[in-house]
Formats: C-alpha cells, structure tokens, sequence
C-alpha cells in the first residue's frame, strides 16, 4: 500500500465550517502520516481554478478541473512525492534532467518503480511525469522553488496569468515524454462475454440486479460512475411520458430518449445527494431495457429500499434515508446504494475476460453498432471485389460508416474528437475480411486539421 494516500474529508463537515468551496477536493496525507501542506495546497490551487498549466491569452478566468481530474491529478502527485521520500529527494530541489527523467522516469520505463516490477505503459509514464512537471511549475509559480536558469518544462509570459502550457511543453522538453502506441481495439469473444455475464447474474440475491447494470452499462454506452448516480426517475416513472422516438416500430426496435446528468464527464456544476452535476446529455436506451428498469423499479428496488429503511432506529432517520435515497441501484443485502467502485467489483469478481471493463464496454456497444449497420454492405464489397463496381460502394461504405459514427455513436458516447472516429473506424477495417483501410483517409484529414506531429 502506498505511504502516500489522497484522504476525503466528509463535505457536510466541510461546509458546516465555512468551507464549502473545498468540500470535494482530497487532500494528501504522507508516510509519517501527515497532513502534506504543499501537495494539498496544489490540489486547492487547481481545483479553485487558481492555477493550471493551461496558457490563458485572451481571459483570466481558468476552469476548473472536475472532482475525477483532480482525483485523477492527487493520485499521480502522491506517487511522486512517494517517489522522491524513498529515494531522499527534495522534491523543491529536484533537478528535472538527472532525476526526474534520469531516475524517475527511468525507474517506471524498467519497472523498478512499480507495483509489481514489469514496464508500465507510456501512457502511464507520461501523465505521472507531466504531473510531476505541473507540480513543480506550480511551486515555482508560487514561490516556493526557484526557476532553474536551464529549465525546459515551463514557460513564462507576462501577459499570462499562469506559466506553461501543453503544447509548449512538448516543444521545450520533447525528451521527457514517450511515445505512445496509436490506440486500437481489442474486444473479447462474444461466447467469453455471454459466460462472463451469466455469472454476474449467478451471484446470490444481488444477481438479477447486478446484471441489469451490466446491460445498462453494455446496451447504452454509459460511464460506470454514469450507472452508479442514475436516478430513479432518470427514466420518467410515468410510460406515458417516455419520449420514444420511433413509435411505430415494434418493441424490439424501440428507442427511449432521456436526459443524464449526474456523473458525467466534464466541468461540475454543483453536487446532488452526494453526485457531481456534469454536462446534461442524451441517449438512447432500447425499449425493452426500459421496460426491465421499471419492473426493477416496481418490484425489487422498494424491497432493498426497506432494508435501508429498517436499519435505522429513529422515525426521523428512516425518512431522511427514504428521502436521499435517489440513485436507482441499491444492493439487495444491504439497500445502500452502488458506488462507481462497487459496480468495479461486481465486474472483476464475475472473472471478466482479457481486457474487458466498463470502459472496454464502451467501445463494445459502438463497435457493435457499427458492425450491424456496415454488415450488409461490407459483404456486398467483398462479393463485387474486383469488378466495376468496387470503387462505389468503397466510397458508399465509407461515407456511411462516417455517417453512422457521426449521428450514432458519437451523440451517444458524447465524444467530442475526431480521433475517436478514427478508432472506429479502424476497429472495422481490422475485423473486416475486405482490405478497406479508409480509416488511412481520415488520418490525413486529422493531420491536415491539426498541426499535432502525426508521423
């Protein structure tokens, strides 16, 4: 276990005592254990929006993180700060060259800084470095470590109001970052998949509600911290008010459009029943998974909802729990709710394939997707391979796997880049029994599009 820990303060605490603005920002605590002043400060500092490495030309206003990318920001810092504790480091007077990239960076390539002695990926590599590199531009912003006359990991300008940004730091220190592999996709054998989902539903009395937020998570393409804050009511409690979108098509075609909310990735706007408020966005549900949600809702939600209920001893506190009791997952054994965490758990005891998780499972359900509505004409090519008539339905085939990436996938996994197009895409030419490699074309229009170095 690491000697260095992020530690959550209970918010309501937080908020009775005036501080309110850091409610749901972590602070560090170290090996002695202790409260660690500087790394906490840096956590405040980037969750107020007081400091980021992002270079400001024309505002002075910096939006903060969310609660996951500060999360995400307390955990890397802490491995370095471990880092330089082993190896007796003052991490305000360490030289950027010779040890954070000479050892620190050296040390995660060959394994000797890990958790279980193998390389870690470039990925991996490459945050926790940047991470450390903001650190320390940050201290120096703040006074607390004076600028190395030979520094290469930050900028200066007056004009701006914090030091450093992204783009400039890959041309200043283009030698401390790795470079990554393209991503590609790798999704398990259905048949491995099916096994692996019967035995989600196989666990006693948390089965059947386990699994249907497995399908949710499978049949959407929802986030797992997604499933862990949706709502009951989420899905509008009345049928009548479902908006289903195409209604004249029998039930197994269906589609149910509803808004989410809670949890979703981007910026905070405030906090509900202990949830984030991220980004409103839209998706589609099937209606039959509509139909299994409210018999859930119906039937065996109210009965963990009671035992819930049961396990307090004032009047008082059973309504509180009936009243904050929002989110539409509760386990069956105990009537709390799923946490993004517990949901984690009920994917890796099931003993999940290779590779596969909820996020895994994001790229299942728009690979899938895509394979059914490019299927028909994917093998209309290969069968005219060689004819007058591959050239057109080359053409056809990849502007209509554009066009179902474009108003499908994309809406619903709200993607925003045009790089997650090329994995898609990609994804459908490897699988593919015909060379296509129309996804070639969509790298040079990113090239084109952006001045990224894309050789």
């Amino acid at each position: 276990m690491s000697s260095y820990q992020l530690v959550y303060t209970d918010p309501n605490f937080l908020v009775e005592n005036n501080y309110g603005k850091v409610a749901h920002v972590p602070c560090i605590f170290d090996a002695r254990p202790g409260f660690h002043r500087l790394g906490s400060e840096y956590l405040i500092d980037r969750a107020l929006g007081r400091w980021s490495p992002t270079k400001v030309e024309t505002r002075n206003f910096v939006r903060p993180p969310s609660s996951k990318s500060i999360k995400n920001y307390g955990s890397w810092l802490c491995n370095f700060l471990e880092w330089c504790d082993c190896r007796l480091i003052d991490p305000l007077n360490i030289d950027v060259v010779e040890d954070l990239i000479g050892k620190y960076q050296r040390e995660m390539i060959e394994g000797v800084w890990s958790r279980d002695n193998r390389s870690l990926s470039e990925k991996t590599i490459n945050v926790r470095v940047d991470s450390a590199l903001d650190f320390l531009a940050w201290a120096e912003f703040r006074g607390y470590r004076i600028r190395k006359q030979n520094a290469q990991y930050t900028i200066y300008d007056d004009k701006f109001l914090v030091a450093g940004n992204r783009r400039a730091r890959a041309k200043t220190s283009s030698g401390t970052r790795l470079r990554e592999s393209n991503s590609f996709i790798v999704l398990p054998d259905t048949q491995a998949l099916i096994s692996w989902r019967a035995r989600v539903g196989s666990r006693p009395v948390r089965g059947n509600t386990e699994v249907l937020i497995v399908d949710l998570i499978m049949e959407s393409a929802i986030r797992i911290t997604e499933a862990s804050c949706w709502r009951v009511d989420t899905l509008p409690l009345a049928m009548d008010d479902w908006d289903i979108i195409n209604p004249a098509m029998p039930d197994r075609l269906k589609l149910v459009s509803l808004k989410i909310c809670y949890g979703t990735k981007g910026p905070d706007y405030g906090y509900s029943h202990g949830d984030k408020i991220g980004p409103e966005g839209r998706i589609r549900i099937s209606y039959e998974l509509a139909l299994r949600i409210q018999y859930y809702r119906k039937n065996d939600r109210p009965h963990a909802l009671g035992i819930a209920i049961k396990s307090a001893v004032t009047l008082k506190a059973q309504r509180r729990i009936r009243d904050e009791s929002v989110q539409l997952f509760l386990n069956p054994v105990s009537g709390l709710r799923y946490t993004a965490d517990q949901i984690y758990e009920v994917w890796r005891l099931a003993t999940p394939p290779k590779g596969w998780s909820p996020h895994r499972a994001r790229d299942y359900w728009a690979c899938s997707l895509l394979w059914e509505r490019m299927d028909e004409q994917r093998r209309m090519l290969v069968k005219f391979a060689g004819t007058e008539f591959e050239s057109e339905l080359l053409i056809a085939l990849r502007a209509n796997a554009e066009t179902c990436i474009l108003l499908e996938i994309l809406p619903q996994m709200r993607h925003k880049s045009k790089e997650t197009t090329l994995i898609y895409l990609k994804w459908f030419t490897d699988n593919s029994s015909f060379a296509l490699n129309f996804h070639l074309k969509w790298t040079e229009e990113l090239c084109s599009d952006s001045d990224k170095n894309c050789d």
